[in-house]
């Protein structure tokens, strides 16, 4: 008999299958673990900041910025909404957040690319990953966040559930259409047709979220950022 530790007040116990694949079963254990040495610092937190939209569309660029204030933590690529279907606890959320935030500035915040190239989301002596007072957190993946919210929409009210008093908040990035197509034709191997019709069923599933989230949601215009 497998005995779980006591889950946080901010979830319920977390779905068994957790304990059916190693790496879940490892991020579920370390993080109730380590979470309880950082409790103090997250109790500053006020709001958890997520990224909708087309894959490829600015969100890794943004968030390195906002990752480099002093009140934020802001990691890459962490497909946070998994972990919250899985019944992780807000705070072991925080500290898996947390801990890739560090891990990636020791890695130089680097993100592979095409042609063997690597790009670089460092900013330079700035606070990627450490924080003075820590008032928001989150995670910038959208394309999959967008994926998970779509096939499963009582995902939100569970993020909400788990979050407890923190308020959430939506940035959408928004990028030329012809670069969201053409990126999925040359990095998604699809054909002309496909790309578009897959663009496109992306921009309803995002009319459908924002008519959720409501003024929750940010919108910032690539072209504005860069």
């Amino acid at each position: 008999m497998t005995l779980l530790p006591a889950p946080a007040s901010s979830e319920r116990q977390p779905d068994p299958a957790v304990f059916r694949h190693a790496r879940m079963a490892r991020d579920y254990l370390t993080s109730y673990v380590r979470s309880r040495g950082e409790l103090r610092s997250f109790r500053s937190i006020e709001r958890y900041c997520m990224f909708i939209g087309h894959a490829r569309s600015g969100h890794s660029i943004v968030g390195a910025m906002l990752d480099a204030h002093p009140n934020v933590i802001l990691p890459d690529e962490v497909d946070a909404l998994r972990y919250v279907a899985a019944g992780f606890s807000r705070e072991q959320l925080f500290h898996i957040l947390l801990a890739r935030s560090r891990r990636q500035v020791i890695k130089e915040r680097t993100k592979a690319g095409r042609n063997g190239k690597a790009y670089s989301y460092r900013v330079p002596d700035q606070w990627q990953g450490r924080f003075s007072t820590l008032k928001v957190i989150g995670d910038s993946k959208a394309g999959k966040s967008t994926q998970r919210l779509v096939q499963s929409p009582a995902i939100l009210d569970r993020l909400r559930r788990c979050m407890g008093p923190v308020d959430l908040r939506f940035i959408h990035v928004v990028r030329n259409p012809y670069d969201n197509i053409s990126t999925l034709m040359v990095r998604g191997g699809r054909s002309f047709d496909n790309a578009i019709t897959q663009y496109f069923a992306n921009c309803e599933a995002l009319v459908a979220i924002r008519r959720r989230v409501g003024d929750s949601l940010l919108t910032i215009r690539q072209e504005q950022v860069i």
